[in-house]
């Protein structure tokens, strides 16, 4: 809360093994409703992303998450919508009042893609929830 204490605003980015985030529940619902400002990132092993995948996640976090106003949820699969989502939550992070909020990071181990389109509509498609990840191609029918 340092923009309203300090007048200017910090990034605090939170690493955690995923089932703890409920260790913090509360001070995470106190945050958000008092416009608190942070990315919370939560991984199958802590810090790192080990091979073992969603193995290790918790099956009733995502629901804190997708509940908590002030807070924007995402679970990306690759890393190319990690990067764009991580720039979209640092510019939602300095928004003013009422327009911005913190952002929930889920993360499993991330493969990456080779994309090479990182065009402005399959940005805000990242970012919105949906995007092709192969548009679908018109087919003749055959006579």
């Amino acid at each position: 809360m340092s923009h309203t204490i300090n007048g200017e605003r910090l990034l605090p980015i939170a690493t955690l093994y995923d089932p703890f985030i409920e260790r913090g529940l509360d001070a995470l619902n106190y945050a958000a409703y008092q416009d608190a400002r942070f990315m919370v990132v939560a991984t199958p092993s802590g810090i790192t992303l080990a091979p073992e995948g969603g193995a290790h996640q918790s099956i009733a976090t995502p629901l804190i998450g997708m509940a908590q106003d002030s807070l924007r949820s995402f679970e990306p699969a690759f890393v190319d919508e990690l990067a764009v989502i991580m720039g979209w939550g640092f510019r939602h992070m300095q928004r003013e009042y009422n327009e911005g909020g913190s952002v929930y990071l889920r993360l499993s181990t991330a493969r990456s893609i080779s994309r090479s389109d990182h065009d402005a509509d399959l940005q805000a498609g990242i970012t919105e929830g949906a995007y092709w990840l192969r548009k679908p191609v018109a087919k003749t029918p055959k006579s």
